[in-house]
């Protein structure tokens, strides 16, 4: 759990052992740390990553959604299996800077796909971009794809490709 600085590990009691002589620790809280593990002793965790499951499920219904409708003619994409990002193909010679670029324009924030590639010191080499859907209110998910969409369109007509 990033964000709380917490996490855990599942390995040989030796092996959890040396890593606790260790004690590394980066200022999380003993107190935040009960609460978490009583969580997950009780049956609250399940049923709340349960809820999370279905609201993260239906936010990517909505992107994939807004994607046929405004972006279908400028990306591929196929569905994550898990995760909170979705990896847009760029179509139609589209790079990823301009993306990128034109989204921001947009008041929209994707991540240029080399950012994540680590076989490429090349910023303008990849295809592709991440979008992220899980921070952002469902009902903005569709405004904010059709802003994409808008960037990707002006690009094309830009290069003369609209």
């Amino acid at each position: 759990a990033t964000g709380l600085r917490l996490g855990w590990t599942l390995a040989p009691s030796d092996f959890i052992s040396r890593m606790g002589a260790l004690r590394y620790d980066m200022g999380s809280s003993v107190f935040l740390g009960n609460i978490v593990a009583e969580l997950i002793r009780s049956d609250k965790l399940e049923n709340h990553i349960k809820n999370l499951r279905g609201i993260y499920s239906r936010k990517l219904a909505k992107v994939e959604e807004a994607l046929k409708l405004y972006c279908d003619e400028y990306v591929r994409w196929e569905r994550p299996a898990g995760g909170f990002f979705l990896w847009l193909e760029l179509l139609k010679g589209l790079t990823a800077q301009a993306i990128v670029t034109a989204a921001n324009e947009e008041a929209v924030i994707v991540g240029n796909g080399n950012n994540f590639n680590v076989t490429s010191s090349d910023s303008n080499s990849t295809e592709h971009i991440r979008i992220a859907f899980s921070y952002v209110p469902i009902e903005e998910i569709e405004e904010g794809i059709h802003r994409l969409g808008d960037a990707m369109k002006r690009i094309l007509a830009e290069k003369g490709q609209g």
